[in-house]
C-alpha cells in the first residue's frame, strides 16, 4: 500500500493475525501454565507467559472484526488522500518541505491547514473507532482503550503522567528561550504551530545542499559496510515515496522480503530518518 508495487489486502492480513490471537486453545493453554508460573522457579518462562497474557488481551482487540474493517479503512484513506492548496495538487511531503523554508507566517498557517483536509474527511470513521476500540477495552474490565494500550505495555498511568510533568517542568525556561529567540529569528510577533518547522530549519547551520537526496543510500551502505554490515546480501528493498510519515521499515515476508520506505524530506532530516 506504501510502496504502491501492488495490490494490498489488509483485510485478510488482519484474519492471519485473528487465527493466532483469538485462538481459544492457545489462550486456555498459555493461562493454565500462567497460573503455574509462580511455583515453576522460571522467571525467563514467567516473564514470556505474562507477555502472551497481554498478547492475547490486547489481540483480542486488534482482530476484531469491526475494529480490524474500520482500522484498514482509515489507513487507506490516509494513505491515498489527496491534498489541495489553492485549488492545485500538493502532496505531504511538499507541505512539509515548503513549510520549513517559507518566510511569510500567513502563507506557513495556509500550507498547515492544508492538512486539516485529511482530519476533516477521517473525523468519523475516527470517532467511532474510539468508540468500539473503548467498548471492547470494557468488555474485558479496562476503564478505556487508553488504559488497556498503558497495561499492555507495562506503563503505570501515574509514572507516566509524573514523568511528563518533571520533564515539562525541566525545560520549560530552556523551550521559553527558543520560543523567544525564534520569534526574533521569524520576525513574527506569535509563535504559533505552523512556526515550529520554520524556526528548527532556520538553527541549523548546515545547508541542505550538503544532503542531496540521490547520495543518501550509497552514503547509508557505506557506513553499514564500516561497521561490518554486508547491505548487498540483505533482502532490503528501498523505496522513496510519498508517505505519510518520515519512514517506515516494514517485514513484508519474514525474513526474506522487507521494505524501507522513506518520505523524499528536504536536506539533513532525509539522511537523519535514513540512518
Amino acid at each position: 500500500m506504501y510502496s504502491r508495487e501492488g495490490k494490498s489486502d489488509l483485510d485478510n492480513a488482519k484474519k492471519l493475525f485473528a487465527k493466532i490471537f483469538l485462538d481459544t486453545l492457545n489462550q486456555k493453554t498459555n493461562e493454565e501454565w500462567r497460573g503455574k508460573a509462580a511455583s515453576l522457579a522460571d522467571k525467563t518462562l514467567e516473564r514470556r507467559l505474562e507477555m502472551w497474557h497481554r498478547c492475547f488481551t490486547g489481540g483480542r482487540i486488534f482482530a476484531d472484526n469491526d475494529i480490524a474493517k474500520l482500522e484498514n479503512k482509515l489507513q487507506r484513506k490516509i494513505v491515498n488522500y489527496k491534498l489541495y492548496l489553492d485549488g492545485n495538487r500538493i502532496t505531504q511531503t511538499e507541505i512539509g518541505n515548503e513549510i520549513r523554508k517559507e518566510q511569510d507566517q500567513k502563507k506557513r498557517k495556509k500550507l498547515w491547514s492544508t492538512m486539516g483536509q485529511i482530519s476533516e474527511a477521517v473525523k468519523e470513521d475516527l470517532v467511532s473507532l474510539v468508540k468500539l476500540r473503548n467498548d471492547q477495552a470494557q468488555s474485558l474490565g479496562y476503564y478505556n482503550y487508553y488504559s488497556l494500550s498503558l497495561y499492555l505495555q507495562m506503563i503505570k498511568e501515574d509514572w507516566l503522567l509524573e514523568t511528563m510533568n518533571k520533564l515539562e517542568e525541566s525545560t520549560k525556561e530552556k523551550f521559553q528561550d527558543f520560543l523567544d529567540a525564534s520569534k526574533k529569528k521569524l520576525k513574527v510577533k506569535k509563535f504559533n504551530a505552523w512556526d515550529f518547522n520554520a524556526a528548527l530549519y532556520r538553527w541549523t547551520s548546515i545547508s541542505d545542499s550538503y544532503f542531496p537526496k540521490d547520495s543518501v543510500f550509497k552514503v547509508l551502505h557505506r557506513f553499514h559496510r564500516n561497521v561490518g554490515f554486508n547491505v548487498d546480501s540483505l533482502p532490503i528493498k528501498e523505496v522513496v515515496k510519498d508517505i505519510p510519515f518520515g519512514g517506515l521499515n516494514v517485514g513484508i515476508k519474514i525474513p526474506t522480503d522487507s521494505r524501507f520506505l522513506l518520505n523524499p524530506i528536504d536536506g539533513k532530516t532525509f539522511f537523519n530518518v535514513a540512518f
